[in-house]
């Protein structure tokens, strides 16, 4: 049992442990997996972009997947808040101030128009609480979804036992992809 704090701490430093050639292997192994076992064709489904200064998971590949209809989203960090648009491959993809790549302009879709959500996380827990960098983008966005969305978590590692101190905004997510397993809750 740990607390997010520190949970994002050792999570950084585990990301930051990884060779580089290490780290294109998990990621390839969470794309295979995520491939193999959804089946995202003809669905919308929410990506992040990495954000490469904090080794997250390069999802971009997935947005050669032309059968399905892919979303990104854009922050609003006042409202700690996301709008989200249809991916075209004529978007232009530029890093907010905050070094998040995000989509200039693009078609705008609403939460309920999404079919599956691709969640970043830094780690999570065996009941599928997640741990983000706190500032509770994706809590809000999970909240605004269909009851019938899927959300799926990509890791680079296994989970944690516990997270300590979730409070009443934190959503699990319905499954996570790690390089071996896929965990379902």
């Amino acid at each position: 049992m740990a607390f997010k704090q520190d949970l994002r701490r050792l999570s950084k430093l585990a990301r930051r442990a990884l060779s580089s050639e290490e780290k294109l292997n998990r990621e390839a192994k969470v794309l295979l997996q995520l491939r193999t076992e959804f089946d995202l064709r003809n669905k919308v489904v929410h990506t992040f972009l990495p954000i490469q200064r904090l080794q997250e998971i390069d999802t971009t590949p997935l947005l050669q997947d032309s059968d399905t209809h892919w979303a990104l989203s854009q922050s609003n960090f006042e409202t700690n808040s996301m709008t989200h648009v249809l991916f075209s491959s004529d978007l232009e993809i530029v890093n907010n101030d905050w070094d998040i790549p995000e989509p200039l302009g693009g078609q705008p879709l609403t939460p309920l128009d999404i079919d599956v959500v691709l969640v970043p996380l830094l780690t999570f827990d065996l009941k599928g609480y997640r741990v983000g960098y706190g500032k509770g983008f994706y809590d809000r966005f999970l909240a605004q979804l269909r009851p019938d969305c899927l959300s799926i978590g990509l890791s680079l590692f296994d989970p944690v036992t516990e997270i300590k101190d979730l409070n009443e905004f934190d959503k699990t997510l319905d499954a996570v992809v790690t390089p071996e397993i896929i965990y379902y809750f």
